[in-house]
């Protein structure tokens, strides 16, 4: 069983909703040139990302490991609806709006315009500051759900994916 599949509907749907709203705010900015609602994945399987936008595909994908356990914690849900949703969303308005590609100067516009500040890890492999509060939590879920599902790295990044 992958890992996307034990999210719970109520949960899927509380984070399209989300999608739906800030979508909706952007076009308020932007206009429909960025077009229509993107596709909300969480086949994301990989251990050192928690949001990534294909832009190709005009999807985004999350981490259903960091979705699950935004469940059992506010601060953590706070986060993936707010900030993780905002950054992937404004990867793809620049990339709609202006064929701006990673963390450039489209990007950045598009989050502030959105309201948030731009923050850019290191690497495409770095999670943000506020997720190395939540590693013990992260670990019992793993161990929790290690013999339900595969837990493997298994999303392989491509050219047109930005984090």
């Amino acid at each position: 069983m992958r890992l996307c599949d034990l999210i719970p509907e109520n949960l899927a749907g509380e984070y399209m909703s989300r999608l739906v709203v800030r979508w909706n705010d952007a076009r308020k900015i932007w206009g429909d040139k960025i077009g229509q609602v993107p596709y909300l994945d969480y086949n994301l399987q990989r251990s050192r990302i928690i949001g990534l936008a294909a832009l190709q595909d005009h999807t985004i994908k999350l981490n259903p490991l960091w979705v699950l356990l935004s469940e059992r914690d506010s601060h953590i849900k706070d986060e993936m609806l707010g900030e993780t949703l905002d950054h992937e969303i404004c990867h793809l308005v620049a990339w709609k709006f202006a064929q701006d590609r990673g963390h450039d100067s489209g990007w950045r516009m598009a989050m502030k315009l959105m309201g948030r500040e731009p923050k850019v890890f290191a690497t495409s492999e770095d999670l943000p500051s506020w997720t190395k509060a939540y590693e013990g939590l992260m670990n019992e879920m793993k161990q929790e759900l290690k013999d339900k599902a595969d837990l493997s790295d298994t999303y392989v990044i491509s050219q047109t994916d930005e984090v």
